[in-house]
C-alpha cells in the first residue's frame, strides 16, 4: 500500500532498508499503482466515478484512490456528497469524514424505508421510534408521492428534508406508472369487450 500512496503523492521512498520482501512487492505494485492512479485522475477529469466496473481489490484500490484525488484537486464546498453517493448505489467514498459518513448512513437508511414502502401498509408507533434516521422519511415520502401520483394531481413539492423530498419525488413517478399501466389495461380490456 506504501506504494499506491507514494505514487499519488508524487513522493518518493527510500527503500533500500527495508527487507528484501517488502522492496519486491513495493517495486511489484508500484506500476499498478500508477495505472490506478492514473484511471482516478481520468475519470475525475470527465466527472464519472467508474467503481462498479472494478472488483476485488481493483476496486478496493479504486474506491480508495477517487476520493483521495476528490479530495486533492475539489475546493471544500465540492467534495463528495455522502447521500448522493449512497441514493447511487456507490461503496463508501470517504470513510474519514463525519458529514459524509452520516449523510451516507441517511441515504442507505432513507432507501430501505422506501423499499419497506413498496411493500408494508403501515409503520407502527414502535417501529416508527425505532428505525435509523433517513428510513421513516423515505417510508413516509415514498407513500405520500406515490399517493399524489397514483392520483393524477400534477407534482407539487414537499419541502421537508433531503431524505424525505427524494423519496416523495421517487414514489410520484411510481405511483405515475403504475396508474398509467392501470389506464393502459383498461383500456385493453374496453376494446376487447
Amino acid at each position: 500500500m506504501d506504494s499506491y500512496q507514494d505514487v499519488l503523492n508524487e513522493h518518493t521512498r527510500n527503500i533500500s532498508n527495508q527487507p528484501d520482501l517488502y522492496q519486491d512487492a513495493y517495486k511489484l505494485a508500484n506500476p499498478d499503482a500508477l495505472n490506478d492512479k492514473n484511471a482516478a485522475l481520468n475519470d475525475f477529469k470527465q466527472n464519472v466515478n467508474k467503481s462498479k466496473d472494478y472488483s476485488g481489490m481493483d476496486k478496493v484500490v479504486y474506491d480508495h484512490f477517487y476520493p483521495v484525488v476528490n479530495d486533492y484537486y475539489m475546493p471544500m464546498q465540492n467534495k463528495r456528497n455522502g447521500f448522493k453517493d449512497a441514493i447511487d448505489k456507490l461503496t463508501n467514498m470517504d470513510p474519514d469524514s463525519i458529514k459524509y459518513n452520516d449523510d451516507y448512513k441517511l441515504g442507505i437508511n432513507m432507501l430501505a424505508g422506501m423499499k419497506a414502502a413498496q411493500s408494508e401498509n403501515n409503520l407502527t408507533e414502535f417501529e416508527r421510534h425505532s428505525k435509523p434516521l433517513g428510513y421513516v422519511d423515505g417510508f413516509d415520502g415514498y407513500k405520500a408521492g406515490y399517493k399524489l401520483g397514483a392520483s393524477g394531481i400534477n407534482y407539487s413539492k414537499a419541502n421537508k428534508n433531503k431524505a424525505y423530498d427524494y423519496a416523495y419525488a421517487k414514489g410520484f413517478i411510481a405511483g405515475q406508472k403504475d396508474i398509467s399501466k392501470v389506464a393502459v389495461n383498461e383500456a385493453r380490456n374496453r376494446l376487447k369487450d
